[in-house]
């Protein structure tokens, strides 16, 4: 690098930041306007989707096309994923970045960090990878390609600090996000229930036939449910709609897009696929059912090399199960019905519900998560 170059580099420092899925993308975003915040000057680039291209980040790997989670959701889209890599290693050659922001997204971003390492590129690891909950052995791969991580789950602290790698505790991202009200819906309260069948087409594939089952049987018993369908920023809406049945046509479902957040608007229930959006519940003090199905790979792995007793963020932080879980086969339109029809028809246990949820809240700190990040990714390249 010329002096040129290295006085370009002091005065407006580039960070690369990598975020291969749609929530990974949405923090990423909310990171990038806190960095420009900080530091106006500051130049971002990297790999992400709409939300941190609208925050300033120039991507070179759209993170639409590398979603994907399971053993064969990852075999289907191993040349987009490998072409990614070449384009990220290329990217972080020609551009020398004074810093590589990794979020999430581990067996992509392990690599990456391993690569930036070799040229001498500082990394920080925001949202680090479920160590907890597999393959704990990464920690080494933490240990020797990421100089600092910011960890967003409380019970993560004791895991680094036994470790011995530098970490951070800076709070749950969701924390910075406000629920925005919805307007008012055709439905009266403690009628509204909620589906989230996930971000991923296969997730959706594979949850939303069971909670439309569950949906028909409750409908035939009690005819004043409403059911509201949220459609992730990251699917297209049409796709969602051409996989509803002719038989919704009797059946009140309600498209909702716009997120998580319209869907607790307008729901007293949620039915969600485990992942990042029942943290997003229990933070709204959303009462939420848990449900996940997989391949029968992806499960048979799962069973044997997930060490964790439960799949709800919210239930290993409570450390008891606060919500509901059905997983695999459990996870099937009678069962679902089932415990709905059992959870509307007892309104202390949904009270029960939102008291210990706040408590999950209250655990996570406090809001102001990707200023501190910011604060710790500045820190680092000065």
């Amino acid at each position: 690098m010329g002096p040129a170059a290295q006085s370009s580099s002091r005065t407006r420092p580039l960070i690369f930041m990598i975020a291969g899925e749609a929530s990974g993308d949405v923090h990423g975003g909310a990171l990038a306007r806190a960095l420009l915040a900080r530091l106006p000057q500051v130049r971002l680039a990297g790999v992400g989707g709409d939300a941190m291209r609208s925050a300033g980040v120039k991507t070179c790997v759209d993170a639409k096309h590398l979603s994907a989670m399971g053993v064969t959701d990852v075999l289907m889209q191993w040349r987009v994923i490998f072409h990614a890599r070449t384009v990220v290693k290329h990217a972080l050659t020609a551009s020398r970045p004074d810093l590589l922001i990794l979020i999430d997204y581990p067996g992509f971003n392990l690599r990456a960090a391993a690569f930036a390492t070799s040229l001498g590129i500082p990394v920080l690891y925001y949202i680090s990878p479920k160590l907890w909950a597999w393959k704990p052995g990464r920690i080494e791969q933490m240990r020797a390609f990421v100089d600092h991580t910011a960890l967003i789950l409380p019970f993560e602290k004791e895991i680094y600090a036994t470790a011995g790698v530098p970490a951070t505790y800076v709070g749950n991202p969701l924390l910075d996000y406000r629920h925005e009200p919805l307007q008012a819906v055709d439905a009266p309260p403690g009628n509204r229930i909620g589906l989230l069948p996930g971000s991923r087409k296969s997730e959706v594939s594979r949850h939303l036939p069971v909670m439309l089952g569950a949906a028909a049987i409750l409908h035939r018993s009690n005819p004043d449910l409403v059911f509201f369908l949220s459609i992730a920023p990251s699917l297209d809406r049409d796709w969602v709609a051409d996989r509803l049945p002719a038989a919704t046509d009797l059946l009140p479902v309600k498209l909702v897009t716009g997120g998580s957040d319209a869907l607790f608007a307008c729901s007293d229930l949620v039915v969600a696929a485990s992942g990042t959006v029942t943290l997003e519940a229990a933070v709204a003090g959303m009462p939420t059912i848990i449900i996940y199905r997989m391949s029968a790979v992806s499960f048979m792995m799962a069973r044997r090399f997930v060490k964790v007793p439960y799949a709800g963020l919210a239930n290993l932080i409570a450390g008891r199960e606060v919500m509901p879980e059905l997983l695999q086969d459990d996870a099937n339109p009678a069962a679902v019905a089932r415990m709905i029809a059992d959870l509307l028809a007892s309104p202390e246990r949904l009270v029960r519900m939102r008291t210990e949820l706040a408590d999950v809240r209250q655990q996570l700190g406090q809001p102001g998560v990707a200023a501190r990040t910011a604060d710790l990714a500045l820190s680092l390249i000065r």
